[in-house]
């Protein structure tokens, strides 16, 4: 696979949910079993997430993407407004399958959820991540956020990093 076989990314819909929860559960699974986190303490964890939970994110506005390399859907984003700050967009669930990474397809995503968030009138972007994943935090400094805040989740084994951008 080369970049020039990417044929684009498009916009998810309901019809695409079980792709969408293909890539994200195959994307994070390996996150998970290396740092112990079992679906049964931690259903809410993104490498369980379900098809209910993408319907009901879906109704609530959530916009997704997937990006295709030729007619193989690999990877996906989300992205939104936030309810109170119409300047700040969220990003999340950048998801790319294991056998396609290292091909620039995560950063392809991001150009296009901040392009579209962006395009809705948002002047940053935020996005929050697993504190624990230090080549993560790193990759997304490469992409231009910066640190925020870190702090833990009552749902989560670990403390969540939340990170910056403006655009």
């Amino acid at each position: 696979m080369t970049m020039d076989s990417v044929s684009d990314i498009r916009e998810a819909g309901i019809a695409d949910v079980p792709v969408m929860v293909r890539i994200i559960r195959e994307s994070f699974r390996e996150q998970a079993e290396m740092q112990g986190i079992a679906e049964s303490e931690y259903p809410r964890y993104v490498a369980f997430t379900d098809e209910a939970a993408v319907l009901n994110s879906l109704e609530k506005g959530q916009h997704m993407a997937l990006l295709y390399h030729g007619d193989e859907p690999v990877g996906s984003i989300w992205h939104t407004l936030d309810r109170d700050d119409p300047q700040l967009g969220h990003v999340s669930k950048l998801a790319v399958l294991p056998a396609c990474r290292g091909r620039s397809y995560g950063d392809m995503l991001f150009a296009y959820a901040e392009t579209k968030l962006r395009a809705l009138g948002a002047q940053r972007a935020q996005l929050t991540c697993n504190a624990r994943l230090t080549g993560l935090h790193a990759y997304y400094e490469r992409l231009g956020y910066r640190k925020v805040k870190q702090e833990p989740w009552p749902t989560l084994p670990f403390e969540v990093l939340t990170m910056e951008k403006e655009f």
